[in-house]
């Protein structure tokens, strides 16, 4: 009998012992999740939620129209080449720009080109001549003027520049 007295007493202890190690794991999960809660928060301090894509989009653009044989680029067909930066004058129109130029974003900006101040083309005239800013006033609304100037060729070899005004629409964040 003094055996499972012994027994008994041992299991008592093990369970009072288990008990108070368990009242003394609260204050360090509690402090486990408090730092928790802390790295959470510097850690999305350091993340950047929204990226402001409009002018890398707009120069994407104006390469597109220089440089793609679907633009305003010299196209041989004989040797299938396009000639980069050099302007191919009977393609220099809106109506040839409208129909060969297909972007994936292309509700989100409106461009005008400009060939050594003289010859102009759009890409979505009405919605350059909407969103054209007409006051120098920021907010919701209205749009962004990206300006573009690169120095081109025409197909007559005659140099000059190109001068791409292209807007975006500023939309509410």
């Amino acid at each position: 009998m003094l055996g499972l007295q012994q027994d008994s007493s041992e299991m008592n202890k093990k369970a009072a012992m288990s008990g108070f190690e368990s009242i003394m794991w609260v204050p360090k999960g509690i402090l486990v999740a408090a730092a928790l809660l802390i790295l959470t928060i510097v850690f999305g301090m350091f993340v950047i939620d929204t990226v402001d894509v409009k002018s890398i989009h707009s120069m994407v653009f104006a390469n597109h129209l220089l440089y793609d044989k679907n633009g305003v680029a010299y196209f041989d067909e004989g040797i299938k080449r396009v000639y980069p930066g050099i302007i191919d004058l009977d393609k220099f129109s809106t109506a040839v720009v409208e129909t060969n130029i297909v972007m994936a974003t292309s509700t989100l900006l409106a461009a005008k080109a400009t060939l050594n101040s003289k010859e102009s083309l759009y890409y979505k005239e009405r919605q350059y001549g909407q969103w054209f800013p007409r006051r120098s006033i920021a907010g919701q609304g209205g749009s962004q003027e990206f300006l573009i100037s690169k120095n081109v060729a025409d197909s007559l070899f005659n140099s000059g520049t190109a001068l791409f005004s292209i807007l975006t629409p500023n939309t509410a964040k």
